[in-house]
């Protein structure tokens, strides 16, 4: 996993921050873009070639949810997560299917995760780090 890149573009300082120290505890390059927009999806994308996209950026240009006929699968493996009612059920039914594509809650528990960036990369992740070290005030075991 050295050296293997994760795009994180997620609204929200502290919790792109607990993104970035948990791939980074788990072996993985993160690079987290600052005020994510979603017209700039594929430039990072291409910018950085990485192994995952992690984003709560329901649509982009291109994108599975883009509202172009026929869009394109997503170049990289993307772990979509989204907070209740951010995601409508037309939206969500879209992504059904879609190779390399996993739609997570936020707030989304660490072991699930683990589990689902273990699966769309098929990698194993060492042990969890203790969630006091991000932050004491997140309820245990969540991100």
């Amino acid at each position: 996993m050295k050296g293997k890149k994760v795009v994180i573009m997620v609204r929200g300082d502290v919790f792109s921050f607990g993104l970035e120290v948990y791939f980074r505890e788990w072996g993985f390059e993160p690079v987290v873009v600052a005020r994510p927009d979603a017209a700039r999806v594929p430039f990072f994308l291409r910018e950085h070639q990485p192994a995952l996209l992690v984003t709560d950026l329901v649509r982009w240009p291109g994108g599975p949810v883009s509202g172009e006929p026929h869009p394109a699968p997503p170049p990289v493996p993307v772990l979509l997560m989204v907070a209740h009612g951010e995601m409508s059920p037309a939206q969500y039914a879209a992504l059904q299917g879609v190779p390399n594509y996993q739609v997570l809650p936020k707030p989304c528990p660490v072991a699930q995760l683990k589990r689902e960036v273990e699966s769309l990369l098929s990698v194993a992740i060492p042990a969890d780090i203790p969630v006091e070290m991000v932050s004491p005030a997140w309820p245990a075991g969540r991100l």
